[in-house]
């Protein structure tokens, strides 16, 4: 009897310690609890443009293209410079002929069908930064994922400008056909 009594007491107790950790973690206190830690952070987007200098060093964004003034340059409804007036783009290693040359023409209406009121990325050359004499942003541009630049290139349309082809960030992507 006595070690049945033993047995009685030692499941007694194991029973009311149970009870009691149960109990302990039922009634905690709600300011004890620990929240569950906060997800991680999403990964960073990734750019659309070439970033030889780093982000955020050269332009790289997205604007609409209201107009195309020749076969080489364009306008974006975009002011970057807080001029008042819409940033003109020129397409970087792109020289197609003057609207006065032969072939300028059809150049600009190259241009004009695969841009013209496209939303366009417009990725600025780290390396021409400023570049433009006449202010305009050198850049390579994308309309509806196609490149601009090359397809004009290889089109024949336009010609690489292998003139600024040193002084370029683009200048070892095989669509300038740089040397």
């Amino acid at each position: 009897m006595k070690g049945r009594t033993a047995r009685l007491a030692s499941v007694a107790a194991m029973s009311l310690a149970l009870v009691l950790v149960l109990a302990g973690i039922v009634l905690r206190p709600a300011s004890e609890s620990h929240p569950p830690p906060p997800p991680p952070p999403p990964p960073p987007s990734s750019s659309p443009c070439k970033e030889s200098r780093g982000h955020g060093y050269a332009l790289c964004v997205e604007a609409n293209v209201t107009r195309v003034i020749d076969g080489d340059t364009l306008v974006i409804a975009l002011d970057t410079d807080g001029d008042g007036a819409d940033d003109h783009i020129r397409l970087v290693l792109v020289d197609a002929p003057e609207l006065s040359q032969n072939g300028g023409s059809e150049a600009k209406a190259y241009l004009d069908s695969m841009c013209s009121g496209a939303r366009a990325v417009i990725d600025e050359d780290d390396f021409q930064v400023g570049a433009d004499p006449y202010g305009r942003i050198l850049a390579v541009v994308t309309c509806h994922g196609t490149n601009a630049n090359a397809a004009l290139i290889a089109s024949g349309l336009a010609r690489t400008y292998i003139r600024f082809c040193p002084d370029s960030e683009f200048q070892n992507d095989p669509w300038t056909r740089c040397p």
